[in-house]
């Protein structure tokens, strides 16, 4: 296998007008490597899937890519993932294969249409990558399934299923 865990590894494709990439240029492997949840799984309503809120920025994104393709892996047969983005991230999610549907918002918070897309996509279960309060927020208006993501910064109160929050010194960053 070559190194980075990447299988079916390829070239890029120079096309007039731009970059052309294969479809199926991120296939992921885990390898055995598991995470251990401290969520159990097997009493969640998923009613229509996974609704992922992206991180804001491009370089986030696809740092986040791996964690995303192993959260679709939760989702059972049948069910969708989607994808809660920036309207400036959609080319990069519609683009990765193993999301099924992407919702976009335009501004730093959603609209009273994002949110009542996020409805209609009624996802089970959602995924807040930000660490910010203003996307737990959104969501949570939106009346997403279960919540899952880092408690601090004053949103544990929005999450059903928070994370330990991230340590944090003044002046120091921990990694």
């Amino acid at each position: 296998m070559p190194s980075g865990g990447h299988r079916n590894r390829r070239k890029l494709t120079i096309a007039r007008g731009g970059v052309t990439l294969a479809p199926d240029i991120y296939q992921p492997n885990p390898g055995t490597y598991s995470c251990p949840s401290p969520i159990d799984l097997s009493p969640i309503d998923w009613r229509s899937g996974m609704l992922i809120r992206s991180t804001n920025w491009l370089g986030d994104a696809l740092m986040s890519l791996p964690g995303v393709y192993r959260l679709r892996r939760l989702v059972p047969a049948g069910w969708t993932t989607t994808v809660l983005a920036p309207a400036k991230l959609a080319a990069l999610w519609s683009s990765v294969p193993w999301i099924d549907r992407v919702i976009t918002f335009a501004d730093k918070r959603l609209s009273s249409a994002e949110r009542q897309a996020v409805r209609q996509a009624d996802p089970g279960v959602t995924v807040v990558l930000p660490n910010s309060f203003g996307a737990a927020w959104d969501v949570w208006r939106s009346g997403a399934g279960m919540i899952v993501g880092r408690s601090g910064r004053g949103r544990g109160v929005l999450l059903d299923a928070p994370l330990p929050a991230w340590s944090r010194v003044a002046g120091q960053d921990e990694f």
